[in-house]
């Protein structure tokens, strides 16, 4: 959720933060670019020649063919997966019951989604046993929270160990640092997981048109929002006291910022809790000024 801490945005810029909003959880548009079907094409042995090669956080993943049995541990990542019509390559995602909030399905992706079994409640993959029972050959992990790594997200979960170990080959969206601050979360990082997706899977074409679509619809919220006042904004991710914020140079920051806003907390850690005193300590004396350029 990202909010305006000082007032109401004018019509322009709530259209610039509804479309940044759209990009964040990667959903311009659900569907496969050019003329393929929305979220229900199976992708073609002639994309792309096997063996192929990708390098992730360290790994060279190889592929000698496109998995077919992917497991997908977080929403907004799910939403690209199925947005490239690989859907019918998935056999489990995440319910997020309980969750302090659960991920609606977009609408023209909900039938594709349905299809895709709930392999764990929660907001990660489950435990080892019933992970290693799917008999996946394909994780698409958002950090190493996702497969027991470091930061591990729930207790139990296999390790990147014992995922190699099963022939579960592991690809990571964010590298996170040694303190966990997962600071390599940027829209660059987003980009790069979407072409070594269609790499993967032999898509590239789709998913080079979806970046470049992705990368257009910026450059078209920042035209719609040169020339208005720059809104101080909070992201907040929750809870009343300390609440749960975002900083730094994040993905949420950079969104805010080609919406025509600014992060009032970018020189904080990328996520971190704060008391509602210093929020509205903030509110208090941040006021809206012109962007570069105003008149």
């Amino acid at each position: 959720m990202i909010k305006n801490s000082v007032r109401g945005p004018s019509a322009p810029v709530l259209l610039a933060l509804m479309l940044a909003a759209i990009l964040l959880s990667a959903c311009g548009s659900s569907g496969n670019p050019g003329t393929a079907s929305p979220g229900t094409a199976t992708p073609s042995p002639q994309d792309r020649s096997y063996p192929v090669q990708v390098d992730n956080c360290g790994r060279t993943l190889t592929f000698d063919k496109a998995p077919s049995r992917a497991v997908l541990p977080y929403h907004p990542m799910a939403e690209i997966f199925v947005g490239l019509g690989l859907a019918d390559r998935a056999i489990g995602r995440v319910g997020y019951e309980g969750a302090l909030t659960k991920p609606p399905l977009l609408p023209e992706q909900a039938a594709d989604f349905e299809q895709i079994p709930v392999v764990s409640d929660g907001n990660f993959p489950p435990p080892k046993e019933q992970m290693l029972a799917l008999r996946p050959d394909f994780l698409l992990a958002y950090g190493d929270f996702d497969y027991g790594g470091e930061h591990e997200g729930a207790e139990g979960l296999a390790t990147l160990e014992d995922l190699d170990a099963a022939g579960v080959q592991v690809y990571s969206v964010v590298c996170p640092d040694k303190a966990g601050k997962n600071t390599e979360e940027t829209l660059e990082a987003t980009y790069r997981a979407i072409l070594d997706i269609g790499t993967i899977f032999g898509v590239s074409e789709r998913a080079e048109q979806r970046v470049a679509q992705m990368k257009a619809q910026i450059a078209e919220v920042g035209e719609t929002v040169a020339g208005e006042p720059v809104l101080k904004v909070i992201a907040y991710g929750g809870g009343k006291g300390p609440v749960s914020l975002a900083g730094g140079s994040t993905i949420i920051s950079q969104i805010i910022d080609a919406a025509g806003g600014e992060n009032v907390f970018t020189d904080r850690d990328p996520f971190f809790e704060a008391s509602l005193e210093a929020v509205a300590a903030q509110e208090a004396r941040r006021m809206p000024e012109a962007r570069a350029g105003t008149p």
